[in-house]
């Protein structure tokens, strides 16, 4: 019964969003941890007729210790219904109380399928709506696509859609992306062993793609751990210039160092806060593009796994709680120190986040705090992608709204995520130019 129990506190726990499920399972030390996400997991899929059969059951009404522990009594059922071995246990106050209307169950089980239609028990499972793709980013700095898509030998489909096992699909905004079907196996590949394909999600490849650095540019990564964005920065610099990644976390530090090595990257590493930097150090003189990702909500994040626990979205507003702007506060302070950077010219801003707290509202603020910088055209940011910022949310000026990149989970086979790209205005370095020229006439006559 230990196992049970076990299963249903990781459910109480997801219900609690005190974790996920490989987290609360794969990753907490127990020897039993994958028989434990096994159930969890199917337990999850088969949730919602689950319920339905218990309650319709009146089993509940019946067994009122068995009620006071519902994840407990909806792995039971499960077991009961879909194992072919049954409740896995010795016999127990709650097993035999299960037991008790095991014919009961049954036959709603049956009246479930016949009112819904369904073939088979699977055909009463959940599914997923939301396809996200395995995203694979092409290593410049090791490899080619040409090399890559050789060496696979998939044939290349036209669309996301279309993907299938032993299939790939080549992305169509970013240079060097592949999509795989999210099923499909490639952690023993020998380019993914070597770091000559990363997997990096589609809307982490976005940032370094806009920023666009030429070779030789200098650069900084403000907020580097993992280091896909970074060692991306490093593939378009074609490993010339200088890339500064900074991280203030130990292990993230460890696990940057690590994925840039893998990647071959060249970097320079800095165990630091990036807010704690002199943006007037002689080594950041001729920094120009700076990246800037920064911790945010994650509301935006979709995994494969999500649709087993989400739950109905709230309203936005109902969501804007002192955990964001604590957020959307850290998050104008770190842009704002970028600004500082005297020879700054572009820098993109990105989040993982759908609440405009921490997009439009950041960007509105240091739009307001620096007047100049200005958010680039849309010209110059993604232009083909379709959805761009809120326009409510940018004091109703369009050409802001234009020039930001949003996308909602499973937009483009992505998660959701927010980027906005910063420029100084021409003016401005037209004028900087002729007043250094000034001082150079004024010195020498």
């Amino acid at each position: 019964m230990d196992f049970y129990i076990k299963a249903a506190k990781v459910i109480s726990a997801l219900d609690a969003k005190q974790g996920s499920i490989k987290g609360l399972t794969l990753q907490s030390g127990d020897k039993n941890g994958p028989r434990t996400y096994a159930l969890v997991l199917e337990t999850l899929k088969y949730r919602a007729v689950l319920e339905k059969i218990i309650k319709d059951s009146g089993m509940l009404l019946k067994e009122r210790k068995l009620a006071a522990q519902g994840p407990l009594c909806l792995v039971l059922v499960h077991d009961l219904l879909l194992n072919k071995a049954g409740i896995v246990s010795n016999a127990g106050l709650f097993k035999d109380a299960v037991l008790r209307h095991k014919t009961r169950l049954n036959a709603e089980w049956v009246k479930a399928k016949i009112k819904l239609k369904a073939k088979d028990n699977q055909a009463l499972a959940k599914r997923d709506e939301t396809f996200i793709p395995r995203w694979a980013r092409v290593n410049t700095l090791k490899t080619s696509m040409e090399a890559v898509l050789d060496s696979l030998s998939f044939p290349v489909v036209d669309s996301l859609e279309a993907l299938k096992v032993g299939s790939v699909y080549i992305d169509v905004h970013i240079e060097n992306l592949l999509a795989f079907h999210p099923n499909e196996t490639l952690n023993k590949h020998k380019h993914y062993l070597d770091g000559s394909l990363i997997f990096q999600n589609k809307a982490s490849c976005i940032p370094a793609a806009i920023l666009n650095p030429h070779p030789g540019a200098h650069v900084i990564d403000a907020c580097a751990a993992p280091g896909n964005k970074t060692s991306h920065l490093a593939a378009l610099l074609q490993g010339t210039g200088k890339l500064f990644a900074f991280e203030r976390d130990p292990r993230r530090v460890q696990v940057l160092q690590t994925m840039l090595d893998k990647a071959g990257a060249p970097c320079t590493v800095a165990h630091q806060d990036f807010t704690r930097t002199d943006p007037k150090d002689a080594q950041y003189a001729q920094v120009t593009h700076l990246l800037l990702d920064p911790s945010c909500s994650g509301s935006g994040i979709v995994n494969r796994l999500d649709y087993l626990t989400e739950q109905d979205a709230q309203p936005e507003d109902t969501v804007v709680d002192e955990r964001l702007e604590s957020l959307a506060a850290f998050q104008k302070a770190l842009l704002l120190h970028a600004m500082h950077f005297p020879a700054a010219q572009k820098i993109t801003y990105s989040t993982c986040s759908v609440h405009a707290i921490e997009n439009e509202g950041v960007v509105i603020a240091a739009l307001k705090a620096r007047p100049d910088w200005q958010v680039a055209d849309r010209s110059e940011a993604l232009p083909s992608w379709s959805r761009r910022g809120v326009l409510a949310e940018c004091d109703n000026n369009k050409q802001i709204s234009e020039g930001l990149v949003r996308a909602m989970p499973g937009e483009h086979g992505t998660i959701g995520f927010f980027i906005a790209t910063f420029e100084k205005p021409a003016s401005k370095k037209v004028k900087k130019s002729e007043a250094a020229a000034d001082e150079i006439d004024d010195i020498f006559g």
